[in-house]
């Protein structure tokens, strides 16, 4: 997965008056790795998977260890 529908929802939620609507109906597949360095799960993926459940959202999340 891109950062795509993480950076929109930090954008939706940054700048609101910006945005009238997030389409979240799609199901997202969240594939992440516990060594990433780069972009860490507990400070990208973690929330983006909060958001989009708290939102009705269809996601499944995968960790890879040693990934």
């Amino acid at each position: 997965m891109s950062c795509g529908g993480l950076i929109a929802s930090k954008l939706a939620a940054r700048y609101p008056e910006c945005v009238s609507a997030l389409y979240l109906d799609a199901p997202v597949m969240m594939v992440d790795g516990d060594s990433d360095n780069v972009v860490p799960y507990c400070e990208n993926g973690a929330i983006f998977e909060k958001y989009y459940r708290e939102n009705g959202g269809n996601i499944t999340a995968i960790g890879k260890k040693g990934c």
